[in-house]
C-alpha cells in the first residue's frame, strides 16, 4: 500500500491517479542530520486534507527506533531516590505512538493512520477448518485451518513513509 507512490492500488494507477498516492520521502541522510525533520515534514503532509484526522502510529526499524530514543536521553530526569530506570516505556511523536519490527527494512519509517487501514478477510477462509487426517507414522490427528485476508486502504494519502534513512 506505500511501497512506491507509482504502483497501482486496487484500480488507481498510482502515475495518472496522483491525488491517491502516498507521501514517500527519500530522505537519503541520516537521522542525525535531518529525520526528525523529514518525520515532522511528512507528518504534516498528511495531516493537511483535514488537521483532526492525524496519523496514530508510525513503526520502523529497531535502529532508528533506538535512535529516536536517545534523543530523549538528555531530557530525561531522575525523580526517585529508590530506583534508576534510564529508558522509556512508550515513544511517541505528536501523539502518534512509535513502534519498532525486526521485519521493517533498515532506513525505513512508516508513519500510519489507523483509519484508514483495513484488513478484509475471505468469506469461507475465517479459520475455516479442513478435514482430520491421521499420519500414518503417528498417532494423532491433524488439521489445516485455512485463513485468508488482505490489508486494504481507503484513502491511500494519508499513509506516508521515509525510506533511505541511515541512523
Amino acid at each position: 500500500l506505500i511501497a512506491g507512490s507509482t504502483t497501482s492500488v486496487g484500480s488507481h494507477d498510482g502515475t495518472t491517479d496522483t491525488w491517491w498516492t502516498p507521501t514517500i520521502v527519500s530522505a537519503a541522510v541520516s537521522f542525525a542530520s535531518a529525520g526528525l525533520s523529514n518525520i515532522r515534514t511528512t507528518y504534516n503532509t498528511l495531516c493537511k486534507y483535514k488537521q483532526s484526522d492525524k496519523p496514530d502510529f508510525m513503526v520502523t526499524s529497531q535502529t532508528n527506533f533506538e535512535y529516536y530514543e536517545n534523543l530523549g536521553q538528555p531530557q530525561q530526569r531522575i525523580t526517585s531516590t529508590d530506583e534508576m530506570d534510564l529508558g522509556f516505556e512508550t515513544l511517541m511523536f505528536k501523539k502518534c505512538q512509535i513502534f519498532w519490527d525486526e521485519n521493517c527494512a533498515s532506513g525505513e519509517w512508516y508513519i500510519l493512520n489507523s483509519n484508514h487501514l483495513n484488513v478484509v478477510v475471505m468469506s469461507g477462509r475465517e479459520f475455516s477448518p479442513t478435514e482430520w487426517v491421521k499420519p500414518a507414522n503417528q498417532d494423532a490427528k491433524t488439521m489445516q485451518l485455512l485463513w485468508m485476508g488482505n490489508v486494504s486502504t481507503n484513502e491511500r494519502r494519508k499513509l506516508g513513509a521515509l525510506t533511505n534513512l541511515s541512523a
